[in-house]
């Protein structure tokens, strides 16, 4: 597998969320934030906050893997 590293596009705030959302499944400190809304609220933050990112290049970079032959993060 060939791997490239490239600024994220605010399309796949989608499937970055998807990934922290699995990723962070039974975190603690996450499990704890989803006690005032449920897992959604969570995931709901790490949306607004990757939007957020996105939107303050250059001050801040996401940084995504993708797979070259397949074209998934």
């Amino acid at each position: 597998m060939t791997v490239s590293v490239r600024q994220a596009h605010s399309a796949e705030i989608p499937a970055l969320v998807a990934i922290f959302e699995a990723a962070f499944r039974t975190d603690r400190h996450t499990r704890v934030q989803a006690l005032d809304g449920g897992s959604r609220i969570v995931a709901d933050r790490m949306h607004t906050a990757l939007a957020s990112w996105l939107e303050s290049a250059p001050q801040r970079v996401v940084l995504v893997a993708v797979d070259d032959a397949s074209g998934m993060i």
